[in-house]
């Protein structure tokens, strides 16, 4: 199998058997966003390329360190992201255009290439935004901040104590003490 040496290739440049990549992609070719982290260099990315008539599937693995930080205690951390991920890509000239056809859930994978140019960058793009986690935790049992002092519970105890009710509720807690 041939290798690939970035993440944009021309379709005539695939073999027949296929292509194989194997590559150390710099973050700042891939015109990623980051607000919640940042991309340690360089993000590792390998896989295969497989034609089958016009249409090619890619399936690859990444691996890359964020550093982000934590929703709970806001200290930074360093988060791995290691993913797989499989893409089809079709001719953009044999389908219509894509807000003229109807989505369904398979068609989520597929991508399309103009003028025989297959670029990779979206798909690796996608990957490391959908790795990101929703909440990012430096641990799971991480105990945050104390909402009183702002104590980094992680690190040590605090005096605080945290009794303050609602009004609304006064009734209750007077109920708890009776019992």
């Amino acid at each position: 199998m041939k290798k690939l040496s970035n993440l944009c290739i021309n379709f005539y440049d695939i073999p027949d058997q296929g292509l194989e990549f194997d590559l150390k992609e710099d973050f700042s070719n891939l015109d990623i966003e980051a607000k919640d982290f940042n991309i340690k260099e360089p993000i590792s990315i390998r896989g295969t390329i497989k034609k089958f008539g016009k249409d090619l599937y890619v399936k690859g693995h990444l691996l890359t360190e964020m550093i982000m930080c934590c929703s709970r205690c806001i200290e930074n951390f360093t988060y791995t992201s290691d993913t797989g991920f499989e893409a089809t890509y079709i001719p953009l000239e044999n389908e219509l255009l894509e807000e003229e056809r109807e989505l369904d859930h398979k068609d989520l994978d597929i991508l399309f290439y103009k003028d025989e140019k297959i670029d990779l960058r979206d798909v690796v793009r996608d990957q490391i935004v959908l790795s990101v986690p929703l909440k990012s935790l430096c641990k799971a049992d991480c105990l945050g901040l104390c909402p009183k002092c702002g104590q980094n519970l992680n690190i040590s105890k605090c005096d605080c104590t945290l009794e303050d009710v609602n009004p609304r509720l006064e009734v209750l807690k007077k109920l708890k003490r009776k019992n």
